[in-house]
């Protein structure tokens, strides 16, 4: 079934659609069960896609690579898997070190809210 929907994405959205991204990781996680090479081939691809369409640094190119960092490992590839869980942290520590203050400030706030029994959501 997901194949039928995968070629359906390509077919009228184009191979390099986020939606038909999305269902070619959706299968390439399906398959990394019980057909890991496969698996590792279709998430290498779309990992391809989505380091150049939004970039490196984008959500689904992160998640892309995590998918695929889970699969390598899952065939005992661990070194290959640990350096791409290092290269997602090379690129994720930047933009968190960026987002600290706010972080902070948000901690704070929920703290202040708690001790005045006021709920924080």
């Amino acid at each position: 079934m997901q194949r039928e929907v995968l070629a359906v994405w390509r077919r009228v959205l184009g191979a390099q659609h986020p939606d038909t991204l999305t269902a070619a990781s959706n299968l390439a996680i399906s398959l990394s069960r019980q057909k890991h090479a496969e698996a590792e081939e279709m998430q290498r691809e779309v990992l391809a896609v989505w380091k150049r369409v939004p970039g490196v640094d984008h959500p689904d190119t992160l998640t892309a690579a995590g998918n695929l960092g889970i699969s390598l490992f899952r065939q005992g590839k661990h070194a290959e898997a640990e350096e791409m869980r290092r290269e997602m942290l090379a690129i994720l520590l930047p933009s968190l070190a960026d987002l600290a203050p706010f972080l902070c400030a948000i901690c704070i706030q929920v703290h202040l809210l708690s001790l005045n029994n006021i709920p924080a959501f």
